[in-house]
């Protein structure tokens, strides 16, 4: 059996259209590799999940990588969070106020 890599170099004249892989990147599917291949990989996704980084076998959803995102940056993403509530709230005050402050001056005309 021949990698798939060589036989397309034997097949054609390469090309700066040519696709490569870099070092460590998975091509192809974990059930058509060789079986250590498949468990190499197997075992970069296993570490990569337990450190809350990005896994490689599957496309990655923005929730799963916004949820990645917050579980390794806890702390700036919780003082962000109060940050944006306590803005919020001062929002809403000020506008409550300013529409308190608006009825009162009518009343008094």
């Amino acid at each position: 059996m021949i990698d798939f890599g060589v036989a397309k170099a034997t097949e054609q004249r390469l090309t700066e259209k040519t696709v490569f892989t870099n070092f460590g990147q998975m091509l192809g599917a974990p059930a058509y590799m060789r079986p250590e291949q498949a468990v190499s990989e197997i075992d970069v996704d296993i570490q990569h999940h337990l450190s809350d980084k990005p896994i490689e076998a599957v496309a990655l959803s923005m929730l799963y990588k916004m949820r990645r995102f917050v579980r390794r940056n806890k702390g700036p993403v919780s003082i962000a969070a109060v940050i944006a509530l306590l803005l919020i709230c001062g929002t809403v005050i000020s506008s409550w106020q300013a529409m308190h402050a608006t009825r009162a001056q009518g009343f008094c005309l």
